[in-house]
């Protein structure tokens, strides 16, 4: 017998491994982070509901127009920054209705949204929601840069 054998018959108390006694004391931290990403990980059902137009958005919306810069530009989802307004550019249909922005240049010529770019001045007119969110009817590309 080894000293430590010793030691454990004469004190009578069992010593628990070290792997057991180092997850059973962090059993609540696991369980802590566990909930924490979950959480983290979860999409958030308000974000993506209040993308969605609907027809009493569409009904109680006043009328919109603006000529200012573009501040950002998101292509993926097709939204524009313009005087902190978010601006969208929809080509979609809202109960009986049909929504469909025009994008054009000064000159009356179609454009598409990637020709836009941020510093160039456009004028807006559409529907505010009444979240505050804009839906563009008509963008109409007026300069070509922030020099112009």
């Amino acid at each position: 017998m080894n000293n430590a054998d010793l030691f454990k018959r004469r004190s009578g108390v069992k010593r628990r491994s070290g792997i057991k006694r180092r997850f059973g004391a962090n059993r609540w931290f696991g369980a802590i982070l566990a909930v924490t990403l979950i959480i983290t990980w979860c999409p958030d059902q308000s974000r993506a509901e209040s993308s969605v137009i609907k027809p009493s958005d569409v009904r109680y919306s006043e009328p919109f127009e603006l000529t200012a810069k573009i501040m950002e530009i998101d292509y993926g989802k097709n939204i524009l920054i313009v005087a902190e307004n978010e601006i969208y550019v929809v080509d979609l249909r809202i109960g009986a209705e049909y929504i469909h922005t025009d994008l054009s240049d000064a000159h009356g010529r179609a454009i598409l949204i990637d020709s836009l770019d941020r510093g160039q001045t456009v004028r807006v007119i559409g529907m505010k929601l009444p979240d505050g969110r804009v839906v563009a009817e008509e963008l109409v590309r007026l300069s070509g840069s922030i020099e112009d």
